[in-house]
């Protein structure tokens, strides 16, 4: 199947890069791929060999790519209620600065995990949000805030 599987690779593709600000040297290989060795339009067959740059941050203008955005009808609560309340809603962020008693990045990144779950779970525990989002750049940021939480799910106590 390895030979159908190049075929389809190289003929039948729709690469999604996903934050492709972080990927630039392989959007811009696939792009330069794309230029020289996609058969041109005259050709008559059909190019179904796509990339799809996502990204909230993109770093170039989009020249001639198309560019997906929100309408105002997106933004219509008669047409899409839900959506509409959620970009309505009030996304409060706050910065901080985290003291640690330890100067290396692990005693950094524990302290902030354990900061952001006292925010977290004061802001629910208060009755503030239903809802809390916290977003850490690092995945073992990660692992030390999901263990420090010990908030999964707020008990229903049944």
């Amino acid at each position: 199947m390895r030979p159908v599987h190049a075929g389809l690779l190289a003929n039948d593709v729709l690469f999604l890069l996903d934050e492709v600000h972080l990927a630039q040297p392989f959007a811009d290989t696939l792009a330069a791929i794309a230029s020289r060795y996609r058969p041109p339009g005259e050709t008559g067959l059909p190019d179904r060999w796509q990339i799809a740059q996502l990204s909230a941050t993109p770093g170039e203008p989009a020249g001639r790519r198309l560019v997906h955005r929100l309408s105002d009808r997106d933004r219509d609560p008669a047409v899409t209620p839900l959506l509409a309340r959620r970009l309505a809603a009030r996304k409060p962020a706050t910065k901080r600065e985290i003291r640690s008693r330890g100067k290396d990045g692990p005693a950094r990144g524990k302290a902030l995990a354990r900061e952001a779950a006292r925010s977290a779970r004061s802001m629910i525990s208060a009755g503030q949000h239903r809802a809390v989002g916290v977003i850490v750049n690092r995945w073992t940021r990660r692992g030390w805030f999901t263990r420090n939480s010990a908030m999964a799910r707020p008990s229903t106590g049944t």
